[in-house]
């Protein structure tokens, strides 16, 4: 959750009737994956309507969100029309990306000015590995948008090669990975799925609040409004997904920050906030460790209501 760390500095701003400060647009469900760690490949979501991004993004900009990113499914497989809405209303907003790579794309001329970090997800390099974690064979798409990308970014931090370190799978790969990264001057990020076991380990136990729900939100393309990704079960199959435990669905309201200050959003966010549920208890403290060691760090006392 390093992306929520900048907003720190609004810690003395943290009220319910603060507005967020980064979101995630998930507006395609769609991918060219179908990784053995996921299930979200399955759900066979209908995209998010283009008028609903551009409302969105419109209000982003109004509202003081500062970032956006987007995810999915895989944004490199959103249709050009939605493409021309997104890079017509950024704004004031910095953009984000999250993707595999995997499918031919041709913008990257419009794409790499536009955002200010683009993260590939590539856990292997090997044709046989690689299939056996993403479900899927390796093209050549992979290797023709990182090359693409790379020519075109202003510093090595704007592209990153994300590689999770899968125990007895893909250990082999992180060097190569790493290698390729330094021979295309783009950044590198290994996560150790231990990290978060670590991190919890170390917690203080005078931490008891969360503050993410208060600064980020995550809106899938169905209109479902989540804090955390892990709460929502992101990865499950769709008739399992928590949306009981959502902020409440977009399309039932004709602005975001409706949904936002509804009694619904202010009762969930209290909860996550307290680390009521379970979910929390479990994995919120580790997950959001550091946002929250920070901001527990620069609290001033009663930032809470």
């Amino acid at each position: 959750m390093n992306k929520i760390v900048p907003y720190i500095k609004y810690v003395k701003e943290l009220q319910f009737d603060c507005k967020p400060k980064s979101m995630q647009l998930n507006v395609i469900n769609r991918c060219a994956s179908k990784c053995v760690f996921c299930k979200k490949w399955k759900w066979n979501l209908p995209d998010m309507p283009k008028e609903r991004i551009e409302s969105l993004l419109i209000e982003f900009n109004d509202i003081g969100v500062e970032t956006v990113l987007f995810s999915g499914g895989d944004p490199l497989l959103i249709k050009d029309d939605v493409w021309d809405i997104i890079l017509k209303n950024q704004g004031k907003l910095s953009y984000g990306m999250l993707t595999a790579g995997n499918v031919h794309f041709k913008r990257w001329d419009e794409i790499v000015p536009a955002f200010k970090w683009i993260r590939f997800s590539v856990d292997a390099l090997d044709a046989n590995i690689y299939k056996s974690i993403r479900g899927v064979v390796l093209n050549k798409f992979l290797m023709e948008n990182l090359k693409a990308v790379s020519l075109r970014i202003t510093n090595e931090n704007q592209c990153r090669l994300n590689f999770v370190d899968l125990k007895g799978v893909n250990e082999t790969e992180k060097q190569k990975i790493e290698n390729l990264a330094k021979e295309l001057k783009i950044s590198f990020k290994c996560h150790d799925v231990h990290t978060f076991t670590e991190l919890g380990s170390t917690w203080n136990a005078e931490v008891k609040k969360c503050i993410v729900p208060l600064l980020y939100a995550i809106i899938e393309c169905d209109g479902y409004v989540h804090s955390c990704c892990i709460i929502m079960d992101e990865n499950n199959e769709y008739d399992k997904v928590r949306n009981d435990l959502s902020l409440g669905n977009i399309f039932e309201y004709n602005k975001f920050l409706d949904l936002w200050f509804s009694e619904k959003a202010q009762i969930q966010k209290k909860k996550l906030m307290d680390a009521q549920l379970d979910y929390c208890k479990k994995w919120c403290l580790p997950r959001y460790y550091e946002v929250n060691h920070e901001y527990h760090k620069l609290k001033d006392g009663g930032i809470f209501l």
